[in-house]
């Protein structure tokens, strides 16, 4: 279906010290079919100030330039997902898929085009630094998102945190996440990704936080010594929806939030429905996708937050509030 002479639209927010509430949207792994199709009609509905793209949107696996922005023309113009983002702001990271082949990292060869394309093919406010990945960050009134990429360094460099081991973020990476989260007055701070922030998965898949753990702890322990409040975790990949409650207050001050959304297209992973120790919730469904909405008018300000499926409607809902994700002094 051809877009020409549809009509774009866009609303400007109210600037970030007015706005007290945000309504704001996360997917992963899309395809251009029937049933993501669904999902994006149902989150349409839902009417998302923002939509947040995790990664595998679109599914690509290669590092030629040619084929890379194919892929990019014809997500971008397949209709139902047309029709939210035409008139939605959107942000975007990549996963395996979108970055260049399945559960690979930082060596793969030809990485260089695939941030190449992404560049070209996405309005993100920045993306990275010195030529180094596609991280990037915006808020929506009383929400801040840090949208980092995880594959572009991971393994080829030590961990600016452990010179034994290697590095998921990078130096430069690290640097400005800790910056970031230093700076942020958001009263809620997601920290978003194309992988999952723990390590219950499909037996033998490499590709999440754990595989690097001394820096996901690390990325705990920042926000404990910083005493960051109002941290939420989000991430994609894994084909199952799945909400987290990590134990973790001796390093981060409280018990972080972890709140997974995937597929937007069919395919569920059974084994990915793995024992995890935090695990408060899981789902095997299709065409979902995540919405968070927060209210800092509130007292205390609250984060609410609804995994959807198309034709299912909500599957799970949980609200945190700012209290309880603080470390309380």
């Amino acid at each position: 279906e051809r877009l020409a002479g549809e009509a774009f639209r866009f609303m400007t927010p109210a600037p970030d010290a007015e706005a007290t509430r945000a309504r704001i949207a996360f997917c992963s792994c899309a395809d251009e079919d029937a049933g993501t199709a669904s999902g994006w009609r149902a989150m349409l509905a839902e009417k998302p100030e923002v939509v947040v793209l995790l990664g595998d949107t679109p599914y690509i696996d290669s590092t030629e330039l040619d084929v890379l922005r194919r892929r990019y023309r014809e997500f971008a113009t397949f209709a139902p997902m047309a029709a939210i983002l035409r008139s939605t702001p959107w942000y975007g990271t990549w996963d395996d898929h979108d970055f260049g082949k399945n559960d690979t990292d930082g060596d793969l060869e030809g990485k260089q085009y695939s941030r190449q394309a992404f560049v070209e093919y996405h309005a993100n406010p920045t993306y990275g630094e010195a030529d180094e990945g596609i991280y990037t960050r915006f808020r929506r009134g009383a929400v801040g998102v840090f949208l980092l990429h995880s594959l572009f360094l991971a393994g080829p460099q030590p961990s600016p945190l452990d010179a034994d081991d290697t590095t998921l973020l990078g130096r430069r990476q690290w640097q400005w996440l800790k910056d970031g989260l230093a700076a942020s007055t958001a009263p809620f701070k997601v920290l978003a990704c194309g992988m999952i922030w723990n390590g219950a998965t499909r037996p033998n898949k490499p590709d999440h936080w754990m595989s690097y753990s001394h820096e996901r702890d690390g990325v705990l322990r920042l926000i404990g010594e910083l005493d960051v409040s109002g941290v939420v975790l989000v991430g994609g990949d894994i084909h199952r929806s799945r909400v987290l409650r990590h134990r973790c207050a001796e390093l981060a001050g409280y018990d972080v939030p972890e709140l997974i959304t995937s597929p937007m297209h069919d395919s569920i992973i059974d084994e990915a429905n793995a024992p995890h120790r935090d695990l408060v919730w899981d789902s095997g469904a299709g065409h979902t996708f995540l919405v968070l909405t927060a209210d800092a008018s509130a007292k205390p300000a609250t984060l609410d937050a609804k995994f959807f499926a198309a034709g299912a409607g909500v599957t799970f809902e949980t609200t945190f509030t700012l209290d309880e994700l603080s470390n309380g002094r």
